[in-house]
């Protein structure tokens, strides 16, 4: 009987359990593994070449869609945020490359601010987040430490004690240059603060 009728004929268990096999083969042979794909590679060199080649050519819409999506839902993001008080005075003002999860933290108490959103409310009258995301200008760490420092400096806080040491020998940009990318950007509302209020 052809491999491929088989396979097809297999029980749902019995093709767990073969792709279980092979995996935990795969596992304890990782050179033998390497060793077949290179052989594979090396033998039809063109046929890969052409399929991914096409394959881009022909799901450009798809592929983009799917980075979008990814960019979307991946918690990556360059931002500087401020949390601002009722009168429009910043309480805080901080940076991140993982900005869902670095506000969570926040929020919720396990930052370095030691309290929960609705202890920065009563106590400080917390009105509302902003934030600028920076993640399309592709800046480095030190460029966003420059920036947060730049509004510390600037705006002030109430939080004192939290300052930012930024190296200029390591920003990928000039100050001007940052400075020019800090205007052109947008702020935005972090507008799951009410998730985080019983």
């Amino acid at each position: 009987m052809n491999k491929q009728f088989k396979i097809m004929e297999m029980t749902a268990e019995q093709k767990q359990r073969k792709y279980e096999k092979e995996t935990e083969w795969r596992i304890a042979n990782p050179e033998k593994v390497k060793e077949y794909s290179k052989r594979s590679y090396e033998k039809n060199r063109e046929y890969y070449r052409n399929y991914y080649k096409n394959y881009r050519v022909l799901h450009k819409e798809h592929l983009a869609e799917t980075q979008k999506k990814w960019r979307e839902f991946n918690d990556k993001r360059d931002t500087v945020y401020m949390f601002i008080n009722d009168l429009g005075d910043n309480i805080y003002v901080g940076s991140t490359t993982y900005k869902n999860t670095r506000l969570a933290n926040h929020l919720t108490g396990n930052s370095n601010l030691k309290l929960t959103a609705e202890e920065l409310v009563n106590t400080y009258n917390l009105s509302c987040i902003l934030y600028q995301d920076f993640t399309n200008y592709n800046l480095n760490r030190f460029d966003l430490y420059w920036i947060e420092k730049f509004y510390k400096d600037t705006q002030g806080e109430i939080f004192k004690g939290n300052s930012v040491t930024c190296d200029l020998s390591k920003l990928s940009r000039s100050e001007d240059e940052l400075f020019e990318i800090m205007n052109n950007v947008e702020f935005k509302i972090f507008d799951k603060l009410d998730k985080y209020l019983n």
